[in-house]
C-alpha cells in the first residue's frame, strides 16, 4: 500500500494555554516563541528529511521578533507557511460574518508581507469552523483548509473540561464548538461540497464555488471510537501505544494529516515552575522524554511519500484534472 503523509504543526504560543486554562498573565514573553522548541523542531525535521506545514498565527509574527525569524529559517528550509487566523480567536465563528473575513483576509496579508510567501491554507483556532469561514477562505483566495478534527472523543473531553472549569469558576477563553464538526465528516482529503458533506455545511453561498476549497482532515481513525494520533499523545503516551497505533493507521488507505503543536517540541525544564507548567499535562514531561517519543514516531514513517499541505493539494488537483 502507497502510504502518504503531512505533517503539520499549529505554532500556538504559551499565552494561548494559558487563556485556555484561565490564567492571566501581564508577562508579554512567550517561552514557547522565544525558547529552544522552535528550534528542537527544525531540527528534528531536518534530521528526519520532513518539510512540515507550519499553521502561524499572524500578529504574533509581527510582536516576536524571534518568532519572525525562526520562520523565515524555516522558509529556507522549504517548509510551508500556512494561516492559523490573525488573532486566535477561539470564537471566530461567533463573529458576524464581516469579521471573519477580515480577520481570515487579515491573516493571509501579513504573512505573505512579512515572510515573502504565498499563503494557500488555513486551520481554525481550536478546530472550530463554520460555513461563513468557509465563505470567507473562498473569497480571501485560500485553496485549501485543514481545521475538521474527526474525533468525538476529542470533543467530549474538551467538553467535560469546560464544564469543570465552569464549576470552580476558572474561565477559559476556549469554546466547546458544534459537535457535528467532530462526527466524523471525512478522514481523507475531500473537498467542500460534496455530496457526503453538503448536508452538514449548510450556509455556503456557492456550493460549486465552494468545490475549489479542499479540506485536509486530522485524522482519527482508531475503530469505532475515533482516538486521535496527534502530538499530545506522541510525547506522553507510552511508546508501545504510539506504535499500536501507528500501525493502525498504516492499514488505512490515503492520505494521513498529522497534528502536533509547539508546545510539542518544548520540555518540563523550559516552563519551569510557572502555572502553566501544572496545569497542562503535555507541558510536565521532559525533554530528553519527547525527544525519545518523536525519534521513534519519525522512524516509524521510513517509506512514507511526506509532503507538505500546499504540495498535496497540487497533487491532487492534478490527479482530478
Amino acid at each position: 500500500m502507497h502510504k502518504e503523509i503531512a505533517i503539520t504543526v499549529d505554532l500556538d504560543g504559551e499565552q494561548y494555554y494559558r487563556k485556555i486554562h484561565g490564567e492571566i498573565s501581564e508577562n508579554d514573553a512567550d517561552v514557547l516563541y522565544e525558547g529552544p522548541a522552535f528550534q528542537r523542531m527544525l531540527d528534528l525535521f531536518l534530521q528526519y528529511n520532513v518539510k512540515a506545514t507550519l499553521f502561524v498565527i499572524a500578529d504574533d509574527v509581527l510582536r516576536y521578533r524571534t518568532l519572525k525569524e525562526n520562520l523565515l529559517s524555516a522558509v529556507e528550509l522549504g517548509h510551508e507557511i500556512a494561516s492559523h487566523s490573525a488573532s486566535h480567536d477561539y470564537g471566530l465563528t461567533k463573529q458576524a460574518s464581516s469579521k471573519i473575513f477580515e480577520e481570515v483576509v487579515r491573516s493571509k496579508q501579513i504573512l505573505e508581507e512579512e515572510l515573502g510567501i504565498q499563503v494557500h491554507g488555513f486551520r481554525a483556532p481550536g478546530y472550530n469552523t463554520s460555513p461563513q469561514v468557509f465563505n470567507a477562505l473562498l473569497e480571501s483566495g485560500y485553496t485549501y483548509d485543514s481545521s475538521l478534527f474527526s474525533s468525538l472523543p476529542y470533543y467530549f473531553v474538551r467538553r467535560l473540561v469546560l464544564y469543570l472549569y465552569r464549576v470552580i469558576g476558572r474561565k477559559s477563553s476556549s469554546l466547546m464548538g458544534d459537535w457535528r464538526a467532530f462526527g466524523k465528516p471525512g478522514q481523507i482529503p475531500y473537498r467542500i461540497g460534496e455530496q457526503n458533506t453538503q448536508k452538514y455545511w449548510h450556509g455556503l453561498e456557492d456550493v460549486n464555488q465552494a468545490r475549489s476549497l479542499r479540506e485536509f482532515p486530522i485524522r482519527a481513525d482508531m475503530g469505532l471510537f475515533g482516538i486521535p494520533l496527534i502530538g499530545t499523545n506522541i510525547v506522553s503516551w507510552p511508546s508501545w501505544l504510539i506504535r499500536y497505533m501507528c500501525r493502525s493507521q498504516l492499514r488505512q488507505s490515503g492520505l494521513w494529516t498529522v497534528e502536533f503543536h509547539l508546545i510539542d517540541f518544548s520540555g518540563a525544564e523550559d516552563f519551569g515552575l510557572s502555572e502553566l507548567g501544572q496545569l497542562q499535562f503535555d507541558a510536565q514531561v521532559p525533554w530528553d522524554d519527547k525527544v525519545h517519543r518523536l525519534s521513534d514516531f519519525f522512524l516509524m514513517l521510513q517509506g512514507y511519500e511526506k509532503k507538505t499541505l500546499g504540495e498535496w493539494n497540487k497533487t491532487l488537483k492534478t490527479k482530478s484534472n
